[in-house]
Parts: C-alpha cells; sequence; structure tokens
C-alpha cells in the first residue's frame, strides 16, 4: 500500500488525501489504495508504492499489486518488562479509540486481546532512547463539518469544538486451534461498529443544519488536522458521519449541542455515500 509519500528537493506541503478505498480482491479485502490532490509541483520519491497514475488534475494513485486478507494480516506481539520478568503475548489485535479536548493533546487508547505465549525473568533494559517529540496540542487545529458530496474545504463549517470521541467499535473473537497450548491461535476482528461524539457550541440551525440532518438521515463528513510541524501533524477524516442524536448541552453557561453518531463509512472523493467503504476513520500521519 501507499504508506507515506516524501517530497523532494523542494519544502512545504504538496498535497491532501482525499479518497482511499478497496482494490478487488478476496474477501474481506482491507488492503486499498490511496489518492492525492496536489497543490503543486511532483513527487519525487515513494516508499512502499506498486503504482503511480498522473493525469491533467493534479492527482496521482498508488496502489499494491493485491488485495490480502484479514487472516494474511500480521498480528502484534507484544513483551512487558516489570520488575526483572517478562511478560509475552502475541496474535493481538485491538478496538480503539481518539479523544480531544480543547488545549489538550488528543489521545488515542488501544485495548488489546491476544494469546498469553510466556513469561520469565530477564535483566532490565539500558541505553534506552525514548520519544523526545512532544505532542501536538489541541490549538488552532479546527473540526470542519459538512455534507459528504461537499469537496470544497471553503464551504464546510467550523465547529467550535470543545471535545471529541471517536471509537473503532471493533468486536474482537479468539480463533480456538486445539493444537495450541492454549487453545487459541490469534484474535480477529470479526466485524466494526464505529461510533463518534462531538461537542461545540450551539449556532444557528441556518449556520449548520445539524437537526435538519438528524432527521433525514442526511450522511456528511468531518476533518481535523492536528499539529502544525512536519513529522508531528495527523489528518484526520471520516466521509462517513451519520447523527443518532443531538441534545443540547451546557458547558459552564454556554449552551452546546453533543452530536453523537455512526461512522459509517464512503470514499473520500464523496463519490458514493454507500456505507460499507472501509473508509470509516481515516488518519494521515503527514511528513511534509
Amino acid at each position: 500500500s501507499c504508506r507515506r509519500a516524501r517530497q523532494g528537493s523542494s519544502s512545504g506541503a504538496k498535497g491532501v488525501l482525499i479518497e482511499s478505498g478497496n482494490i478487488a480482491g478476496s474477501s474481506p479485502a482491507i488492503t486499498g489504495y490511496m489518492r492525492i490532490r496536489l497543490f503543486s509541483g511532483t513527487f519525487t520519491t515513494f516508499d512502499t508504492v506498486s503504482k503511480v497514475n498522473a493525469d491533467p488534475t493534479n492527482f496521482f494513485t498508488c496502489a499494491p499489486t493485491g488485495a490480502q486478507n484479514l487472516e494474511d494480516i500480521p498480528t502484534y506481539s507484544t513483551t512487558l518488562l516489570e520488575d526483572g520478568t517478562y511478560k509475552a503475548a502475541g496474535g493481538m489485535r485491538s478496538d480503539w479509540s481518539l479523544t480531544g479536548e480543547t488545549g489538550q493533546p488528543a489521545i488515542m487508547q488501544f485495548d488489546w486481546q491476544g494469546v498469553y505465549n510466556s513469561s520469565g525473568d530477564r535483566a532490565l533494559h539500558s541505553g534506552v532512547v525514548y520519544e523526545t517529540k512532544t505532542p501536538p496540542l489541541l490549538l488552532g487545529a479546527c473540526l470542519k463539518l459538512g455534507l459528504e458530496s461537499n469537496t470544497d474545504d471553503d464551504d464546510l463549517y467550523d465547529a467550535r469544538v470543545r471535545s471529541f470521541r471517536f471509537s473503532g467499535g471493533n468486536s474482537l473473537a479468539p480463533v480456538g486451534d486445539m493444537c495450541k497450548a492454549g487453545g487459541i491461535d490469534r484474535f480477529e476482528i470479526t466485524g466494526r461498529a464505529p461510533t463518534f461524539e462531538i461537542q461545540f457550541e450551539h449556532d444557528l440551525e441556518a449556520s449548520y443544519p445539524i437537526w435538519g440532518r438528524l432527521a433525514d438521515g442526511e450522511v456528511g463528513r468531518f476533518q481535523l488536522t492536528i499539529g502544525s510541524v512536519a513529522e508531528n501533524r495527523f489528518y484526520l477524516t471520516g466521509p462517513g458521519l451519520q447523527y443518532t442524536s443531538v441534545p443540547v448541552g451546557d458547558a459552564d453557561g454556554i449552551a452546546t449541542k453533543q452530536a453523537t453518531g455512526r461512522l459509517t463509512g464512503g470514499k473520500q472523493t464523496n463519490a458514493s455515500d454507500t456505507p460499507g467503504e472501509d473508509c470509516e476513520f481515516v488518519m494521515t500521519y503527514l511528513l511534509i
């Protein structure tokens, strides 16, 4: 798949992800493609890209050579070293959530399930190099809301957001194997039901007709960029935002809306509002 794209000699942002989706293959096919709109210039070096197509409208598409079945995707393994004792587990997959509040770093949490492997004695590590980057705060980070058919960023609504939460809603199940000592080979993701919660200041319905979209079941989308420094920036988007509840609340005397709903999926170009396109939530790590 197109894991990342690096630019050549010049600096500055070169483009934005506008579409991702599945390619043909066995079900469930979870390896897909990405489609990026270039602001200017061209990319000169690609990592893990097997196909690049340019067209006159300044797009490029990168795709893998074939789809990949879920059972073929490697699972995670982990080792915990605690007071001279290590504990190992493998065959792990997880559910996830991403939460954020104004002025604080966004926090991503994983809830792993796996197969216990072994434990034993081990000396504590020495010379460990820890991450030194300071996480970007949710300041100057505008969460924009709009229609799925709306691909013009200028027409999106800048919600005055206080907090948000996105959840994967993954269902995890063990794969039994009596040949294994513990009777379990690994864990699989057997279903997804991603949801969202967004709290923002109450505004006129004419500014953003959220109750009309709730009543009509109209699918929307969101986008959010966190951070401003290269290699410490993240672009989040969801092409299928369907509201299920929008109660009015209060935060320190300020009227708010507490919108909740489902991330139904779709294509990043918003060419189709059919749920189940396996693009419920997209997070892009920006190197430029």
